[in-house]
Parts: C-alpha cells; structure tokens; sequence
C-alpha cells in the first residue's frame, strides 16, 4: 500500500480508536470521576495528536523526503480532489517527469492557471534538456506569456496577493531564463539564476547543463552533485542518470495505535477487575477513599454479597454494597447519608432517615440482606411505627390509601437490634433491621 495512504487509514484508526475511548471512559468509568477524567484527556490528546501527525508526515514525505511518486499514487488513488490536491498532483508529475500520469490526468481533467505553467515549463525542460532542440520552443514561450498575463490580472486577487505577488515573481523570473537560454545569452542566464533567490535543484540541473554547454565541465560538476545530495526521485536526476535518494520519513502513527490499545485494553481490565479488598475497590470504582479503620461495619453472605458501612468523617456515612469471590471483590452500589441532622428532634429525624436509606439503597439488594442503618437516636420507633404515625397525620385522604401508600414504599420492617457505635466522640446507634 501507498505509505502516505496508509498513514491515512492509520490516522482514521487513531481517530476512531480516541472516540471510543473517549466513550468507553465515560460510560464505564463515571463512577471513579478522576479515572474517567484521566481517560477522557488521554481519548482527547490521542485524538489531537494522530490529527497532527498525518499532515506533519504527509509534509515531510513533500518537502523532505520529496518521493513525488509516492504523491502522484497517492492523489491518483483518492477518490476526490480539491482544487488544493489537484496542484500538488500536478507539481508531482511533472516535477517526477511522469509522462504517463500526466496524459492519465489530462485525459480527465482541465489545467488551471498555475497548473498550466508547470506543465509548460516541463514540456520546456524536456525540448531543450532531453531531445536538445529548439523546436516547438517558441509556441511553449507564446503559451508561458499568455498565462503569465492572465496570472498578472489574478495575482491581487482576494487575500492570497503576497503569495500570488512571489509566485508572479518566480513565473517571471522562469520565463527570462528560457528566453535568455534558447537565445544563447548564456552569461546572463547563469547571472539570473544566481541571483534571484536560493539554488534550488532545478536551478542546479540547469546551471549545470549550461555550464557543460560552456565546457566549464568542473564548475557544472558541482551543481550536478548537488542535484545528486538532493533527497527524491525528480526528472533532474532521471535525466542525469543519477541514484534516487529517498529520505525515509519517519512516523509515529504506529506508536499511537499501540498507546490507544494499551489504552483501551486498561479500560476494559478497570471496568471488570475485582480488587483484594473492599476499601481497594472502592478507590478504584468510585474514587472514595476509605480504610479498615473508619470501618463501622462489614456483613459476608455465603451468596458472595455483603455491605460495609463506613464514617467518612462525623457528618456522612457511606454504605456501600459488594460481591465478592475468590477472585476479589467488586462494589456493585453505594450510598451516602448525610449525617447532619436538619432537624431538633433526632428521634423524627432518625425515623425518617432508616426510611430512606432502606427505601434507595437496601431495596436495590438482595432481599436476603438484612438492613443494618446507622442513626443518630435510639428512640426513633414512635415515629418508625407504620400505623402509630399515620395515625397522628392530619390529612383528608382516606386512612387505607394513606395506609396502602405507607405499606408499599414506607414499610422498612420491624427493629430486630440496635447497637452504641462510639467514634469521632459521637454516639451512633446501628439499627438491625428485619428482612420485610
């Protein structure tokens, strides 16, 4: 496959692969906010990064390593061109000296004004340098002009005029050297490509032929060798029978692929992995940092299942609900309770609390697990009783609504324990609850 092509089909794999990360991470892991957040930037900096290397070695493969073959294929292979590609196909060809490709191209497609030019000057180069005739030439020059008038109405246009104002410029420059060329005004041929700007390899290839014309054999040898020191394959060195000298380019799109796989082979070990311990667990799923030490309470059922209560600090308490096996364990739901009560009477406030925790967190358990709550009051049970606190309520509904309403969303089941749990110089009461 094309190396340029398939650094495309690289960089569209890099793209997907940060997409689905970037899914991945924020399906799987939003539990553990910071991990996700880790995921998400990485997702996003693959993302950047295989954007970027592309066009970075799609430049070097042009400007450094200059395989003008390699571009001709590759825009040959696309299946649409821009006005942009269309340039640089052409540049290619006819900078390679590709007779077949441009006759494929023009088979199909129309030159335009700066592409017409390059083709000229090659059909120039090649009357002159490779069949040593002056024939034909006049007509090529008589084109050259009308495109360089028809350039020099256009080069203000829009905002592209500094760049049109140098293209002009090195247009017209071409142009003289021709004439001065075909004219056999050597001496002023050579003195304007001296003088006009760096010695490119084109310029070298063409002092060098009229430095030969000349008999000046050792001064054309030097532009020849830097025809030679020239990276890529153009019509200059297949003219001058010279070894094409490929500079490889290197790429990192391969470097990223592996990352981003890395990557999402981590995202699928964190999304299933079961960890030695509840507390690790916990860090890992969900971010929340725990210890043995601040444990309040921890049941294990031969189902595998179990749930820890933990005093995050004297105000939240965070129970949290795991399975494990011998692989280890893995936390399955938590909850958090605010412990600071709102209201001057701990007892209603105890009530209302056992309610709720068993009402949005045990009643997503198994129903085997028996609900352990921990309360700020022992003396919760007056407003606890389902029948007793209806009872005092003042409302116009029907007593068995109320009472169906209580029954199947308030129902908590009966106190079957309560113990004195002392920390942070507190007294908590842990509530054992029946299994209703």
């Amino acid at each position: 496959m094309n190396r340029i092509k398939t650094e495309y089909v690289k960089r569209n794999i890099i793209l997907a692969f940060s997409g689905v990360m970037f899914m991945l991470g924020s399906v799987w892991l939003y539990k553990n906010v910071i991990v996700m957040l880790l995921f998400i930037t990485l997702s996003i900096i693959c993302y950047l990064l295989g954007a970027f290397e592309y066009p970075r070695y799609y430049l070097a493969t042009m400007l450094k390593g200059k395989d003008y073959d390699e571009l001709s294929r590759f825009y040959f292979d696309k299946r649409s061109l821009n006005s942009s590609d269309r340039n640089l196909l052409i540049t290619a060809l006819t900078t390679s000296g590709d007779d077949v490709g441009l006759k494929k191209y023009l088979d199909r497609n129309a030159l335009t004004l700066e592409q017409r030019f390059y083709y000229e000057l090659y059909q120039l180069d090649k009357l002159l340098f490779i069949e040593k005739t002056t024939d034909g030439c006049d007509y090529r020059l008589a084109r050259i002009e009308v495109v360089l008038r028809e350039f020099e109405k256009h080069k203000n246009y829009k905002r592209q005029e500094k760049y049109k104002e140098k293209q002009y410029e090195v247009f017209r420059c071409d142009l003289e050297f021709y004439k001065l060329y075909i004219s056999g005004e050597y001496e002023k041929a050579v003195e304007l490509l001296k003088n006009n700007g760096p010695i490119s390899e084109a310029r070298a290839f063409h002092l060098a032929a009229i430095l030969q014309e000349q008999g000046k054999n050792e001064e054309a040898e030097e532009y020849i060798k830097m025809v030679r020191e020239c990276p890529g394959n153009s019509r200059f060195k297949k003219w001058l029978n010279l070894d094409v000298k490929i500079t490889k380019v290197k790429s990192f799109s391969s470097l990223l692929i592996a990352l981003e796989v890395l990557l999402f082979a981590l995202i699928l070990v964190l999304s299933s992995w079961k960890f030695s311990s509840v507390e690790k667990a916990m860090s890992w799923q969900y971010g929340i940092r725990t210890s043995e030490n601040n444990n309040v309470i921890t049941d294990e059922y031969e189902s595998g299942d179990g749930v820890s209560i933990y005093l995050l600090n004297a105000n939240e308490a965070l129970y949290c609900y795991f399975m494990h096996d011998q692989s280890g364990y893995v936390i399955k739901e938590i909850y958090k309770d605010n412990m600071d009560s709102s209201s001057n009477d701990l007892a209603e406030y105890s009530a209302l609390q056992v309610q709720n925790i068993k009402a949005m967190f045990y009643k997503k358990l198994n129903p085997d697990i028996k609900a352990k709550i921990l309360t700020l009051s022992d003396d919760f049970e007056q407003y606890f009783t389902r029948r007793d606190y209806v009872g005092e309520l003042d409302s116009p509904w029907p007593f068995s609504l109320i009472d169906k309403y209580y029954t199947e969303y308030n129902n908590v089941g009966e106190v079957e324990n309560i113990e004195e749990v002392k920390m942070y110089d507190k007294t908590y009461y842990l509530v054992s609850l029946s299994g209703r």
